[in-house]
């Protein structure tokens, strides 16, 4: 059952393209073995990568080595179809990404070490009915009061599948990798010798500049979140950024940002207990003292109700 696609949305750079539909069509593809859902290709010392590409449904593994139903999770908690990507939420992606490349740009006369978008791939109707039908036998239909998963994954899946190519400076090793063993098991500071030396400035960096360019990350109990341990290079990168949101769009950024701040220190104690990553990204923040002190001291309460 071969895919069929076509492509609608690109940055018109014909060359890169057409060497990923060459790679796709001689199936020439790596795995990378970070991500469930992502192919990659190197060329010429960059690396491309192929989030949400499906060949055939016999690729599917429905259920993980412990049995737990991966499509039922990919709907309730990334509000994504299972492997593949939504296609309006793709495209939103990548004009946000878009506009944060040109922002960025812009101020510091550098890209920003994110996802950069080159294409983005629509799978036929056709594909997207045979996908809806073969899965849907494995979607439990829940009672009221609990998730009705076939009627979400329904939804999700009419808004159209398609899967995004990007490019990463590097080929990038998660921190989430490093943190846990096979058996899904936390090794507490396990990750320490395997991160890398200027971790800790790149992320509070990192953080700082695209709150300075007018945003945050979204809840993460609901679709994911580019501050979680899974989405965090070893070199303090992010490398999936599709939970961002505009500060403009939010009442309160201000609230946002402390639990933001308080969220990454909880996902990173156990990678380097020194971080202090509260007070470092508070003090880099182009706030005046005042706004810091009175930041902090609000920081400190959360924890203490946390």
């Amino acid at each position: 059952m071969d895919c069929d696609f076509k492509i609608v949305w690109d940055n018109k750079d014909k060359i890169i393209i057409n060497s990923i539909l060459s790679a796709i069509k001689e199936n020439s593809l790596n795995k990378y073995s970070q991500s469930n859902r992502t192919n990659y290709l190197e060329l010429d010392n960059k690396f491309f990568f192929i989030k949400g590409y499906l060949q055939n449904m016999e690729e599917l593994k429905i259920y993980n080595d412990y049995g737990y139903n991966e499509v039922e999770h990919f709907i309730q908690f990334e509000a994504s179809p299972f492997y593949v990507l939504n296609l309006n939420s793709t495209l939103k992606y990548v004009n946000e990404l878009e506009y944060i490349f040109s922002k960025h740009k812009k101020r510091h006369s550098i890209d920003p070490v994110i996802p950069k978008p080159i294409a983005v791939f629509k799978y036929s109707k056709k594909f997207e009915e045979n996908y809806f039908n073969y899965l849907s036998n494995h979607i439990r239909c829940r009672s009221i009061g609990i998730y009705n998963y076939k009627k979400m994954f329904q939804k999700i899946v009419s808004e159209g599948i398609c899967f995004f190519v990007y490019s990463y400076p590097f080929l990038p090793k998660r921190i989430a990798n490093s943190k846990f063993d096979l058996t899904g098991l936390n090794k507490k500071f396990c990750g320490i010798k395997k991160i890398q030396h200027n971790f800790s400035q790149n992320i509070i960096t990192n953080f700082c500049q695209f709150y300075e360019l007018g945003f945050l990350f979204k809840d993460f109990m609901h679709h994911g979140n580019a501050l979680q341990v899974q989405n965090i290079s070893t070199k303090g990168t992010f490398l999936d950024m599709d939970s961002i949101i505009r500060l403009d769009r939010i009442q309160n950024p201000e609230n946002l940002l402390l639990h933001n701040i308080y969220f990454l220190e909880n996902e990173l104690s156990e990678v380097n207990l020194n971080l202090n990553i509260g007070l470092n990204i508070i003090n880099n923040l182009s706030f005046n003292q005042d706004k810091k002190r009175k930041l902090i001291e609000l920081l400190n309460k959360l924890k203490k109700i946390k």
